[in-house]
C-alpha cells in the first residue's frame, strides 16, 4: 500500500499576481517502527506558510492507538526562503507494553483562538519488543534524508558493537513496508569486543510529498539461540520544491 503526503489547505485561493499567503501541512506518514518499552519516538510532519505569519498556536494528539502515548509535540522554524517558511513539528510518542499496533486515523489538532485545523497522521505499525539482558550496541548510523526528490535507493548503515563473550552473527534485517525493497543486504559475524558495519539499501518506488519512518527489526544469533532487536530510526521525506508548494498555497496545485 502507498500512502503519499497529505495537503490540508487553509486558505482562499489567490490568483498568482497577488502576495502568496496561507498555510498547507505535510503531515501522512507511513511507517513501520520497532522499539522497546518506554521508549520514546517521533514522526514528523511540515507546516508551511507563505508570507507573514507565526508558527504558534496550541498542539493536542489524539486517535492513537493503545500501545503508544503522546509525550509532547516539538516545533522547529526552518530556513525561510523567499515568500515560503517551514516548520518541523516532531510528535513524541512512548511506546508502552510489548507487542504489535497499527497507528491509523490518528491525528494532530492545531487550536488557534477560536479555531481548530485537524492534521492526520497517516499509517504507522509499531513491534513493541521484549528487551534482551544483554545485546549488541548500535554506535554509529545515518538517520535519514530531506530532499524535494525522492531517492531511488536509500543506503543504510549501522556500525554495531558487540560486549558479548562470544561471537555474534547478524542473519537479517525485517521490516513491513511494501513500498520498499531490501537489497545488498549480507549476514555479519562480530567477535566478542568488536565492532562491525551492517549495510544494505532501500529501493522505493515513493513520490514527492512522502513521509516515512523506518526502524526495522535486526535478527542475530548467540550461540544456537535466535534474538531480535531494533535497529536505529531512520526518516525519509520529500518536500516538494518551492514552485510546487506555491502552486500548492494558492491552490492550483500539484
Amino acid at each position: 500500500m502507498l500512502l503519499v503526503g497529505s495537503y490540508l489547505l487553509f486558505n482562499n485561493p489567490a490568483p498568482s499576481e497577488t502576495p502568496l499567503g496561507g498555510e498547507l501541512f505535510i503531515s501522512n506518514v507511513t511507517g513501520y517502527i520497532a522499539g522497546y518499552p518506554n521508549e520514546t519516538v517521533e514522526l514528523h510532519i511540515y507546516w508551511i506558510k507563505g508570507g507573514d505569519g507565526n508558527f504558534s498556536g496550541v498542539f493536542m494528539v489524539g486517535g492513537l492507538p493503545p500501545c503508544v502515548k503522546a509525550r509532547g509535540i516539538g516545533l522547529m522554524e526552518l530556513s525561510q526562503r523567499g515568500e515560503l517558511r517551514e516548520a518541523l513539528l516532531s510528535i513524541i510518542l512512548t511506546l508502552g507494553k510489548p507487542g504489535r499496533c497499527v497507528l491509523d486515523g490518528a491525528y494532530v489538532e492545531l487550536l488557534q483562538g477560536n479555531r481548530s485545523k485537524r492534521v492526520p497522521l497517516g499509517r504507522v505499525e509499531f513491534v513493541i519488543l521484549k528487551p534482551e539482558a544483554e545485546r549488541p550496541v548500535i554506535t554509529r548510523y545515518i538517520s535519514g534524508f530531506s530532499g524535494s526528490e525522492p531517492p531511488r535507493k536509500v543506503p543504510f548503515r549501522y556500525t554495531l558493537f558487540n560486549p558479548l563473550n562470544e561471537p555474534v552473527e547478524v542473519l537479517n534485517v525485517t521490516f513491513n513496508l511494501s513500498d520498499f525493497r531490501l537489497e545488498g543486504f549480507r549476514p555479519v559475524k562480530i567477535l566478542p569486543n568488536h565492532m562491525a558495519n551492517i549495510t544494505f539499501t532501500l529501493v522505493n518506488t515513493i513520490k514527492p510529498g512522502s513521509l516515512y519512518v523506518i526502524r526495522p527489526i535486526l535478527v542475530y544469533r548467540v550461540g544456537s539461540e535466535t534474538h531480535v532487536m531494533p535497529a536505529e530510526t531512520y526518516y525519509l521525506d520529500t518536500i516538494p520544491d518551492d514552485e510546487t508548494l506555491k502552486k500548492m498555497l494558492r491552490g492550483e496545485g500539484p
